[in-house]
């Protein structure tokens, strides 16, 4: 179920998301950070991605973003539910649609070629997740990452909403249940952009005993 069906109009659901200031926003934090000139390299090496729907969702939210930093040299991991669960797209479907796309778009078919986009299981099948239950495949895929994106409700606030991160994290969302926008004191339609810098290490801290 996505926005392909009648029922749902992409362009009326996009109508009724808030203007900036949103309910919890570090965009401005985030944009410094992000390459504008063409070349120069993302400040990140590797990305691990975590994706939410299927449909317009992932073609118009999660590709624009993962194309734009494999774009600039990072390496992207696309990481989808092993099976499917209400209308969150599969790691199966995930690599079909890259592939598809990249039939359409010879610079992401250039970025798949170079090997800068990687699909993996997450090895979930509900649309919350436990990033301490992830499936093998993904914790070998995210060892070496520097920045984690979770995209959707169920991954980035109603699941992880406090998860502390030892890599840069970007959560990213529309609030679209009244339960779960009341407990970050939003409302329907409320989006949330977080941006969690690592913290830094101390180097004058003691030694782990």
């Amino acid at each position: 179920m996505g926005y392909a069906q009648t029922e749902v109009d992409f362009d009326a659901v996009i109508e009724k998301i808030k203007p900036r200031p949103w309910l919890l926003d570090d965009f401005d934090d985030l944009a410094a950070m992000l390459p504008l000139a063409a070349g120069e390299p993302a400040p990140w090496a590797k990305v691990v991605f975590f994706v939410d729907n299927a449909g317009a969702d992932f073609v118009l939210g999660v590709m624009p973003l993962a194309r734009q930093l494999a774009a600039h040299a990072a390496h992207v991991v696309l990481a989808a539910n092993e099976l499917p669960s209400l209308n969150d797209i599969t790691a199966d479907e995930t690599v079909q649609l890259v592939q598809e796309l990249a039939d359409l778009d010879d610079d992401l078919a250039s970025y798949v070629q170079a090997g800068l986009f990687e699909v993996v299981s997450t090895g979930n099948d509900i649309p919350l997740i436990d990033l301490s239950e992830v499936s093998d495949e993904l914790n070998t895929a995210a060892d070496d990452a520097d920045l984690v994106i979770l995209e959707g409700m169920g991954r980035s606030v109603e699941s992880n909403l406090d998860t502390a991160f030892a890599v840069d994290a970007i959560q990213l969302c529309l609030l679209k249940d009244p339960t779960i926008a009341a407990r970050v004191n939003g409302e329907v339609f409320d989006c949330v952009c977080m941006f969690q810098p690592a913290e830094a290490e101390d180097d004058n801290a003691p030694p782990d005993q």
